[in-house]
Formats: C-alpha cells, sequence, structure tokens
C-alpha cells in the first residue's frame, strides 16, 4: 500500500512542480517518472546479478557502504542517461525527491520478480 502511495504521490508531485515552477511540458516530466522507474528496475537487476558472483561480493559490494555507492551510482547515472531534463542542476535539485518517490512503482514490480529468482536458485 505505502509503494502504491508513494508512486502516486511522486507522479503528482512530478508533473505539479515540472509544469508550475520549471516550466516543463508534460512530455518531459513524463521522461523523468519513466526514466527513475527504469533505473530503479536496472538498477535493482544489476545489484541482484551482482550479489550472486562471489567476487564481485567480496571485492565490489563487501559492505553496506560500498553496496548503496554501487546502486546510487546505476539508478542515477541511468537516469540522467534516459532523462535530460533532469541534467539542470535546478530541474535535478527540484525534481530529486518526487522521482525516488515514484520507484514505488518498481518495487511493485520487482517484489515477484525477485520471488521467482530466489524459487529458482533454491531449486538449483
Amino acid at each position: 500500500m505505502t509503494a502504491w502511495f508513494n508512486g502516486f504521490l511522486g507522479v503528482i508531485l512530478v508533473y505539479a512542480i515540472a509544469s508550475l515552477r520549471l516550466g516543463l511540458t508534460e512530455f518531459e516530466a513524463a521522461l523523468c517518472v519513466i526514466a527513475s522507474n527504469v533505473s530503479g528496475m536496472v538498477s535493482l537487476l544489476l545489484y541482484s546479478a551482482a550479489f550472486r558472483r562471489p567476487w564481485i561480493r567480496k571485492r565490489v559490494i563487501g559492505g553496506p557502504f560500498r553496496t548503496w555507492t554501487l546502486f546510487l551510482t546505476a539508478y542515477f547515472g541511468f537516469m540522467l542517461l534516459m532523462a535530460p531534463a533532469l541534467r539542470d542542476p535546478e530541474h535535478f535539485k527540484w525534481l530529486a525527491i518526487p522521482v525516488i518517490m515514484t520507484t514505488g512503482f518498481t518495487i511493485l514490480i520487482f517484489g515477484p520478480i525477485q520471488d521467482r529468482m530466489v524459487a529458482r536458485s533454491q531449486r538449483k
């Protein structure tokens, strides 16, 4: 329920701030929301794949700081590549928290995917 709430609230905030404060088009606002969700999914899948490799788990994502560094670098990197409007520091400052909130939809999608990955690994 919280993921749905955050997702919808984030979308409303992105559209409101983008159109009323920053003068972005609806397409640019939608691209920010889509980029955030796609980036979140790609980052989660990248992290899950990296965690299954023992040498990466040991050397790259050995502790919480390095884990979050990998995840956030991938998330913001992909998001900035996909949403040109967020490359402007002023737009990023205003939209960072709302677009992060929209990743509630990614959480809803990733849950069943992770369940399948875990079930498949337990069958092997």
